[in-house]
């Protein structure tokens, strides 16, 4: 916590101020071995998009409680790697993509987030939007089917990004 709220204060007093004060609901909300990976996505955050920290931070609770326990840090990490890029909107990421992955059996997390960081490296600016996509996916295809589902995606996107 205290990395965390240091570099932040580096960018704003007042924000870091908040987050301290935020802390007392936030840090009890989370599970014990959730805190130190969340506290590690929000101080990578504060170097990149320091004004995201205090809405990732506070919204840290509600996202992991969406989350298969196994599939935490995975999602952290992809929502960090987002972070990194110019655009790549964590906040939407960790939102949007929670809420999506709290809608669907937990069995699935770990395959959706799969094909999360296949799709990553080659067209980062879709990862939210078919993680976001996927309860209504996984209601039109079965789950055996979603891998066929996604190379057709891929190839589209291939021809087209906007398209994808």
């Amino acid at each position: 916590m205290v990395t965390f709220l240091d570099a932040l204060g580096l960018k704003s007093y007042d924000l870091a101020a908040e987050c301290l004060t935020i802390s007392e609901q936030v840090l009890p909300r989370l599970e014990k071995e959730d805190r130190r990976p969340l506290l590690s996505f929000v101080s990578g955050l504060v170097e990149t998009n320091w004004r995201d920290a205090r809405t990732c931070f506070e919204a840290g609770s509600k996202v992991m409680a969406r989350l298969d326990r196994s599939e935490r840090r995975r999602f952290l990490s992809l929502a960090s790697k987002l972070g990194m890029l110019k655009g790549g909107n964590p906040v939407a990421f960790l939102l949007d993509g929670s809420r999506a992955l709290g809608e669907i059996e937990w069995s699935q997390h770990a395959r959706i987030l799969e094909l999360a960081e296949l799709l990553f490296p080659s067209y980062p600016q879709a990862v939210t939007e078919f993680v976001r996509s996927a309860p209504a996916v996984l209601n039109r295809v079965h789950s055996q089917d979603l891998a066929l589902w996604f190379e057709e995606g891929l190839e589209i996107l291939k021809e087209n990004e906007e398209g994808g």
